[in-house]
């Protein structure tokens, strides 16, 4: 049986490490199961742009202590999602 969604994998892995079910409508998910996902990303600047041109509420802070980077914004079935980013990429305006 195959489920509908997305499989994501780390790099060289054969093991999925994440799957995130789809086709199933907004109303039948259970919301407060996850706080939240985070993900290392690349390209600070590049994703606030592009959270601003669709409109996306973000907050965007850095990490006492570490300087890393983390970027909050809620996907459209409002999951909260964080993206961390390395304390050298330059910070977005």
């Amino acid at each position: 049986m195959t489920l509908p969604g997305a499989w994501l994998y780390a790099e060289g892995g054969s093991d999925p490490i994440l799957h995130a079910i789809g086709g199933r409508r907004s109303e039948e998910l259970v919301k407060g199961v996850i706080e939240h996902m985070a993900f290392t990303g690349h390209g600070l600047a590049d994703t606030v742009a592009r959270l601003k041109a669709r409109s996306v509420q973000h907050e965007l802070r850095k990490l006492p202590g570490y300087g890393t980077w983390q970027l909050f914004f809620h996907d459209p079935n409002g999951a909260k999602m964080a993206i961390d980013f390395d304390a050298a990429e330059p910070g977005a305006a």
